[in-house]
């Protein structure tokens, strides 16, 4: 489904378990760098298998790694359109699976997201910002 990506990356990322559009105006990226994705948003994020596993998942979705992405999208009507959770080696089916959108990225797993985005031929954008971003 997703053609295009693009990435936020901060340094440091603050779980505020909410999701806003706010970390888009905090990074200070330039609107028209983000007009053909300014749909949908949401957070990516690569997590310890042990801090979100979830009985309900089917075990091949979760056994083959310690580590699990996560990915949480909204529209600007702030309802959730997509979520998902990958095995860390399956990050490029997951945004294949998501709608065009703006993603919140720490700026560790940006690499990774590049691969996955070569992988998926998902084009991809991204704007580094140096500091803390809050997901809301």
């Amino acid at each position: 489904m997703a053609d295009k990506l693009f990435a936020i990356t901060a340094t440091s990322i603050e779980d505020t378990c909410r999701v806003s559009f706010a970390f888009i105006i905090n990074s200070g990226v330039a609107r028209p760098t983000v007009e053909h994705v300014l749909e949908h948003f949401g957070t990516l994020t690569l997590r310890n298998r042990q801090e979100t596993d979830d009985p309900a998942l089917p075990p091949e979705m979760l056994n083959r790694t310690d580590k699990k992405w996560e990915v949480f999208v909204f529209n600007h009507g702030k309802v959730q359109v997509a979520t998902g959770h990958v095995n860390e080696d399956r990050l490029h089916v997951l945004l294949r699976d998501i709608p065009d959108s703006i993603l919140l990225v720490h700026r560790d797993q940006f690499d990774q997201v590049k691969a996955a985005c070569e992988n998926a031929g998902i084009e991809l954008g991204f704007h580094h910002f140096e500091g803390e971003l809050r997901t809301s």
